[in-house]
């Protein structure tokens, strides 16, 4: 449910900055959506660059990274 929540939050924001920018008030909408623009510009190889490593120092072998839940957790059950 929340996972809705926030995609529909998130494309009616998007379209209210799309109208802002085709709108008269361009001028004084541009600086702010530039800054926009560069905020991602910078942070998506940065996010990219995390989940690469994610992947990459993942192990399989292990049943922790299997199972979604810690190995030392279920050996302090037992």
């Amino acid at each position: 449910m929340w996972c809705k929540v926030c995609s529909v939050i998130i494309i009616l924001i998007a379209i209210a900055l799309a109208v802002l920018a085709c709108s008269s008030y361009a001028d004084q909408v541009q600086n702010y959506l530039l800054t926009i623009a560069k905020f991602f510009d910078v942070m998506l190889p940065i996010l990219g660059v995390g989940a690469l490593l994610k992947y990459l120092l993942k192990c399989d072998t292990c049943p922790c990274c299997k199972k979604g839940s810690c190995s030392t957790e279920e050996s302090g059950k037992a």
